[in-house]
């Protein structure tokens, strides 16, 4: 598959949130954040339209992939950690009211607390934090997410800069160890999901 690499812009915001609420739906981590219930497609995507909203260019980057014919199909969001620099991934929550429209007023502090627990796993010194990496279930398997990635770790391998990520499942855990991460602990304190730490030191670029 002919794959491009665009940036995100603010005029793909509902474009983007509606890829990552299908592409994500059946994610264990995502499913421990909004769990399953009525409505939960619209209500993924009213979360991640206030995630989208919550990272500013001095938080991160996102880079978007689209096909041959311009349609979307991937979607990597990058997160920089470090000194002054306040994590996005649900840090604001209680700054947006449109993550209430996601989470509902109950779900709140738990995704708080899932918050915490998956940031406990993080190193300490400053990396590159990759919360999301979403395909659209029709284009898996076609060299989508290898495309989407592999120009953002080159420039960390020539920044000399780390990445960070956590996985759910086992055929994820083997994908991204192809691009040079490592399995380090599963992180505990969620709900259902068990996912496992990944660490990519900089300089191991894979060809």
């Amino acid at each position: 598959m002919s794959t491009g690499i665009e940036p995100y812009g603010r005029r793909h915001l509902r474009e983007v949130a509606g890829l990552l609420a299908e592409s994500l739906e059946h994610d264990p981590i995502y499913l421990d954040i909004v769990p399953a219930r009525s409505g939960r497609r619209r209500a993924l995507e009213h979360f991640y339209s206030a995630y989208l909203r919550s990272i500013g260019e001095d938080r991160g980057v996102i880079d978007l992939a689209r096909d041959a014919d311009g349609a979307l199909v991937g979607v990597a969001v990058w997160e920089r950690t470090g000194v002054g620099v306040e994590s996005a991934f649900l840090g604001q929550l209680l700054r947006f009211p449109l993550f209430l429209r996601g989470l509902g007023l109950g779900g709140m502090f738990p995704a708080k607390r899932m918050q915490e627990a998956l940031e406990a796993h993080r190193p300490i010194d400053p990396h590159w934090y990759l919360p999301c990496v979403a395909v659209r279930p029709a284009s898996r398997r076609t060299g989508v997410a290898t495309a989407l990635l592999r120009p953002r770790l080159r420039q960390l391998d020539d920044e000399g800069m780390a990445a960070y990520l956590e996985s759910g499942t086992v055929d994820d855990r083997r994908f991204f160890e192809t691009l040079g991460f490592g399995a380090g602990a599963v992180v505990q304190g969620l709900p259902t999901s068990r996912p496992v730490s990944m660490f990519r030191a900089p300089g191991r670029r894979r060809r």
